[in-house]
């Protein structure tokens, strides 16, 4: 694709035709107009996950990029992503959720302990009282 300033440029036109004398711009490569870009960050880094997906890709595609750009260790069931407060269902789609491009989104892992090894506390066993009455006498 060629630009000047920014702004695409038929091929076959000439240096007289566009009227300058400036330095073009080519890039090699394929821009999908229809993606959108979003910001994943989490609270321990200050460098956001940035990723490219389309407005048909789901929330579940989302956390798949994240960890393959972020820690391929990190398992899928302990990502939970939110955005404005509210967590993101995995089957939504970013076209549903209004996703425009820019947006940030909080990521949060809650890593799972098996069973064996939470260990419950024990009650205590409630001890017996027993109450001593006061005898009062008659007058």
């Amino acid at each position: 694709m060629l630009s000047l300033n920014d702004k695409p440029m038929n091929k076959d036109s000439s240096v007289e035709e566009i009227k300058v004398i400036d330095i073009l711009h080519a890039y090699k490569g394929i821009q999908d107009e229809d993606l959108i870009e979003l910001k994943i960050q989490d609270g321990k880094s200050r460098d956001p996950v940035m990723v490219k997906l389309k407005p048909s890709e789901t929330v579940s595609s989302l956390i798949e990029m994240y960890i393959s750009k972020k820690d391929d260790s990190i398992k899928f069931e302990e990502v939970s992503l939110i955005f404005d407060g509210e967590v993101l269902e995995k089957k939504e789609s970013l076209k549903v959720l209004d996703f425009e491009g820019g947006e940030c989104i909080d990521v949060v892992i809650c890593q799972m302990i098996p069973e064996k090894q939470v260990s419950t506390p024990k009650k205590p066993t409630p001890k017996k009282v027993t109450r001593k009455r006061s005898r009062r006498r008659k007058q």
